[in-house]
């Protein structure tokens, strides 16, 4: 599952029949490439264009609020774009087998429409416990292993990515 970015879209003009207009390219959710007319060339200039075009991404971006920032990252994501990745090349096959089975049916189906960002320590003792009570010692305690060690790769990409960008 891939997270939808912010986009500003593509100015440019083209023509339709004999008459050139502005259009705003963009990428619609489908992951395929749309764009929308603006207006005459003749009829409009290229700032008043722009400004049409911001009009018409605020709402392909998903909000009229106007305030954008990255989209709060979820667990389930954060697990199958980054941290298995990253793990798969440490684990031989049949570890990474297991550890998939296992991330996949408890924590990402339980946890993983959680933002990364809201996990503290009483919710997640209280899923261990959760899980105590139906599963063995030995799962649970794979479990808690999972998530020290799903939490901490998080932060240090959150940190990553903040220094990438040149803010702390």
């Amino acid at each position: 599952m891939r997270r939808r970015r912010f986009q500003k879209g593509s100015l440019q003009q083209r023509k339709h029949g004999n008459r050139r207009v502005w259009v705003v390219l963009y990428w619609d959710q489908e992951r395929k490439r749309r764009y929308q007319t603006l207006g005459l060339c003749s009829e409009m200039t290229k700032s008043g264009a722009r400004q049409r075009q911001a009009e018409f991404m605020k709402e392909v971006n998903g909000g009229e609020s106007g305030v954008y920032g990255p989209r709060p990252v979820l667990l389930g994501e954060f697990v199958e774009s980054s941290y298995l990745p990253f793990y798969r090349g440490k684990w031989k096959p049949s570890t990474a087998m297991t550890n998939e089975n296992r991330l996949k049916h408890h924590i990402i189906d339980e946890l993983g429409g959680q933002q990364l960002a809201t996990f503290s320590l009483s919710p997640l003792q209280q899923f261990l416990e959760r899980k105590a009570d139906s599963l063995s010692f030995s799962v649970v305690d794979h479990l808690r292993w999972d998530l020290r060690s799903i939490l901490p790769v998080s932060i240090a990409e959150c940190k990553f990515a903040a220094d990438s960008r040149g803010r702390v």
